[in-house]
């Protein structure tokens, strides 16, 4: 007697692995080739599917979880607190900031000053 929704078991030849002809392929890997624009492009593609975040799409709305110490989550919150700010928008304004510093050091193609000896 079965159960009630349980599935009779399998004849002896339906135990039976598909020919190799028959299984399905594994993906492809893909080639690192290196060039410049791929991580831009990269990017790209896998924001444009995000939701926009303003009506006029020039943000994002992005999810992300982070994990931070105890000690470090309390002084991000009250940092948040003190500018009379949500957590969300005291993060988007650091993320904002440090990119915008990066980009900057990335684009200048001066070279470093060096240090004079003391």
């Amino acid at each position: 007697m079965t159960r009630r929704g349980s599935r009779p078991a399998p004849r002896g030849d339906e135990w039976a692995k598909p020919a190799p002809s028959e299984r399905p392929t594994a993906p492809s890997a893909r080639k690192a080739s290196g060039a410049a624009g791929e991580p831009e492009e990269a990017a790209r593609a896998a924001i444009a599917h995000e939701p926009r975040a303003t009506p006029s799409g020039d943000k994002v709305k992005l999810t992300l979880t982070v994990s931070l110490s105890r000690e470090q989550a309390e002084r991000l919150t009250a940092r948040a607190i003190r500018k009379d700010k949500n957590l969300e928008a005291l993060v988007a304004e650091i993320l904002e900031a440090t990119s915008e510093r990066c980009s900057r050091s990335l684009s200048d193609s001066s070279p470093p000053i060096a240090r004079a000896a003391i």
